[in-house]
């Protein structure tokens, strides 16, 4: 089973990508964990991750996989 990986892009980067280059300067290195979360093993079992705008938030879904 994969863990979960993903990076973190500058603000607005979708939107104002005209002027951009899109090249990995943009994103913050691979990560397995989310800021501002402990880690923990659950996240070594998320499988389906998703990620979902609500209004003005960004909601991490996902499934645990066992």
């Amino acid at each position: 089973m994969d863990r979960l990986r993903f990076r973190i892009s500058e603000t607005d980067v979708a939107r104002e990508s005209p002027g951009k280059s899109w090249n990995s300067t943009l994103f913050t290195k691979t990560q397995g964990y989310l800021p501002g979360i402990p880690h923990n093993d659950i996240m070594k079992e998320v499988t389906y991750p998703r990620f979902v705008n609500v209004d003005d938030d960004l909601l991490l879904t996902y499934r645990i996989g066992q």
